[in-house]
């Protein structure tokens, strides 16, 4: 559900420019297969660094936090998705706390991951947010799998 992709592609050199350091365009390729870990000791050797790879990696993971804060958007279709989530009767089937989620993005497709926190009573924290989305993300993947096979199913039966 969340269009987090470019924020990733681009944390390395975000990170380094809160340093004022220049990184080149390559680095978001070059750090792209590896693993937070791996790419936070990349980026220590390659650029001369003395904070620790530790250092570096929660630096990275500040940067993104923040864009998820006020970046961050919604995939194309997002809001389609929960409707059909609805329509399919899965809806219902959700935990509570994930059918909340879903209509607290229905009723505010525009607004930003910090914007939503505050229609949530008891309050939420933003990565519990972020882990309530990702498990609708999940969900989605889920009734999408159903929905091929089931097609999938019907066409073989026709053949």
């Amino acid at each position: 559900l969340l269009d987090s992709m470019p924020v990733w592609a681009h944390s390395g050199e975000q990170y380094l420019a809160t340093l004022g350091i220049k990184a080149p365009e390559s680095l978001g390729r070059e750090l792209f297969s590896m693993t937070m870990q791996k790419g936070a000791e990349y980026i220590k050797q390659a650029f001369a660094m003395s904070q620790t790879p530790e250092e570096i990696k929660e630096g990275i993971i500040q940067v993104v936090a923040r864009a998820y804060e006020k970046e961050v958007g919604y995939k194309p279709g997002a809001a389609a998705f929960l409707k059909a989530l609805q329509k399919a009767g899965v809806y219902e089937k959700l935990p509570l706390a994930l059918q909340k989620t879903a209509q607290v993005r229905l009723a505010h497709p525009e607004e930003s991951l910090a914007e939503l926190l505050r229609h949530f009573d008891p309050p939420l924290s933003k990565p519990g947010l972020s882990n309530r989305l990702r498990k609708l993300e999940q969900e989605a993947g889920r009734l999408e799998e159903g929905r091929r096979e089931a097609e999938a199913q019907k066409r073989e039966q026709a053949g």
